[in-house]
């Protein structure tokens, strides 16, 4: 799970409330500790006393920025061209929390993101304190860690250890996610923003695997999507069972006792798709998780509204140039048309 967190330095004087102050200014320490450690990665890839290792991943990285600027003509300009070793496995911890009985995740708001339906903590102990102060009002809550997140072209991203290691196709499906977000950001609509950045993840992906000399990496990508797609359907064929339930007339003692089955059916339904796949196990630290509604609804986040820019792609002969005009029109509508109209397209492809 990737992160959306946002520097709003110039409000935090005009902030209510020493909760508000006390989060915008670990967002602050947090962001500018890593920008102050920035190294350039054309220096760093001629330094022979750096591991190979690193010098190799961070090479990948520059031919991966130049394919995202020639090949998707994303606006990749300086993005991407600095890294940070934070000597940590995540950047940011992000708490996502929801109702007990609502599928529809809490938002936060922002002075220039706006409402979003995640808060980032660059602690992971600080961000398990906000989760246990939210469970005592009755949300279910979920903590992801994120290798990376994105400013949204407001400071030059930098590559970081968190994600530098990935295999090559892991690695580009991240930068390509990423970068996107520069090329449209529409402020309170987290599952179209994500969704859009998906979308392009995938397509760029398909298209770079294609130029690799390892014809494997295809054939893996094609497995690997396949599965994506089922893990997918699976989630959020159950989150419609939850809101289902939800809507209900039963009493809450009653819809929690069906709720925990729903858990339960859940994971049993899992393990049968895992026995389909022949055992791949990709998925098990997910389902290791509380699968509660809290969890269920970051997967809603990020692929809710992908069929629907997947068809609108293929509509415009798969020409991003004119897939990025199509979905910056899509921007200017209110949020519930901009996603009526993108389910419309699955209904009429269908």
């Amino acid at each position: 799970m990737l992160s959306k967190l946002w520097l709003c330095l110039i409000f935090i004087p005009f902030l209510t409330g020493c909760d508000s102050a006390r989060y915008y200014y670990q967002v602050a320490e947090g962001h500018l500790k890593i920008m102050s450690a920035r190294e350039s990665i054309s220096m760093l890839v001629k330094d022979k006393t750096r591991p190979e290792k690193e010098r190799k991943q961070l090479r990948r990285v520059l031919e991966l920025r130049e394919f995202a600027d020639k090949e998707l003509q994303l606006p990749v300009e300086n993005l991407y061209s600095e890294y940070v070793d934070l000597h940590r496995s995540h950047v940011v911890w992000n708490v996502i929390a929801a109702p007990e009985f609502s599928m529809s995740p809490h938002k936060w708001c922002f002075p220039i993101a706006g409402c979003v339906s995640y808060r980032g903590y660059f602690a992971q102990e600080t961000a398990q304190q906000y989760a246990l102060e939210l469970q005592k009002e009755n949300y279910d809550t979920y903590i992801g860690g994120a290798s990376a997140y994105s400013t949204l072209g407001w400071f030059e991203d930098p590559v970081l250890n968190t994600f530098l290691y990935r295999g090559d196709a892991s690695l580009a499906a991240l930068l390509f996610h990423e970068i996107s977000h520069n090329v449209l950001y529409v402020k309170g609509d987290s599952a179209f923003n994500e969704s859009f950045a998906t979308t392009i993840e995938l397509e760029g992906l398909a298209r770079w695997l294609k130029t690799q000399p390892k014809g494997d990496l295809l054939q893996k990508h094609i497995d690997k999507k396949t599965r994506r797609k089922e893990f997918v359907s699976l989630v959020l064929e159950h989150r419609k069972l939850r809101i289902n339930l939800y809507k209900s007339k039963i009493e809450q003692a009653k819809m929690r006792e069906e709720k925990s089955k729903l858990i339960v059916s859940l994971q049993n339904d899992y393990i049968q798709l895992k026995d389909s796949w022949g055992g791949y196990a990709g998925y098990d630290a997910w389902f290791d998780g509380p699968l509660n509604n809290a969890q269920l609804s970051t997967v809603a986040t990020y692929h809710s509204l992908v069929d629907g820019l997947q068809v609108l792609l293929a509509n415009h002969q798969h020409d991003l140039p004119s897939f990025y005009e199509a979905c910056k029109q899509l921007a200017a509508l209110d949020k519930k048309s901009r996603h009526h109209k993108i389910q419309q397209l699955v209904t009429h492809k269908s």
